[in-house]
């Protein structure tokens, strides 16, 4: 008899229309963060990596998601 084994990362999901996405994470551990509206990419994105471009005033002009930082 021969076994499998399958290990998993961690997993993200969110209820649509909550503004929220919870991640179980490879610990055990939950976290939940609020859903933020891309910039570069126009989707609603969970807001863990983001990043935020402020102008010399130190207003936020622009909020990019952890894909289209990187």
């Amino acid at each position: 008899m021969s076994c499998v084994v399958a290990v998993m990362g961690e997993i993200s999901f969110g209820r649509i229309g909550s503004g929220l996405t919870s991640t179980i994470h490879d610990d055990g551990s939950v976290s939940t963060v609020p859903d933020k509206w891309c910039d570069c990419c126009e989707l609603t994105r969970n807001a863990y990596g983001g990043f935020e471009v402020k102008d010399a005033t130190g207003e936020k002009v622009m909020w990019l998601c952890s894909q289209c930082r990187a």
